[in-house]
């Protein structure tokens, strides 16, 4: 009964932004199921690199791919106290940026997307593609 309850109050909602991720949840569960598969080649990827200094990653769009690493050691996410701190200056705290595509279906729910990164890169902030599967690009800072 809430879930219900919750699905009509979500979808008509003044909030554009409650509204889109509720088309979004739907869209996922009517039409296709959720793809796990990709997310799992992402971790699986992660888990063989050298994070050094972490990955800034936000967890609101990424938490399937942090669950499916076994360990949210490897990234740096909103509830830290850090995660300012390197959103701003990503080359001084931070090994990789996690970064959400245009395609991934919850992509506008979180921080770290295409726009943030065309802003890094007008910023100066040099940044390495290492890795890419369907939804998402994990970026190496370089300095």
């Amino acid at each position: 009964m809430q879930i219900i309850t919750g699905y009509l109050l979500t979808s008509s909602s003044l909030i554009p932004e409650e509204r889109k991720y509720i088309n979004a949840i739907t869209a996922m569960l009517m039409c296709k199921p959720i793809d796990v598969d990709d997310d799992k080649i992402l971790s699986d990827a992660i888990k063989k690199i050298d994070v050094k200094k972490g990955i800034l990653s936000d967890d609101a769009t990424s938490y399937r791919v942090i669950a499916l690493t076994g360990s949210a050691n490897y990234f740096l996410t909103p509830g830290e106290g850090k995660f300012l701190a390197a959103f701003g200056q990503p080359q001084d705290n931070v090994s990789y940026v996690l970064i959400s595509k245009e395609q991934n279906p919850f992509n506008g729910f979180g921080l770290l997307d295409q726009h943030t990164l065309i802003s890094w890169k007008n910023k100066g902030i040099r940044l390495k593609r290492v890795i890419e599967s369907r939804n998402w690009e994990l970026y190496a800072i370089t300095k």
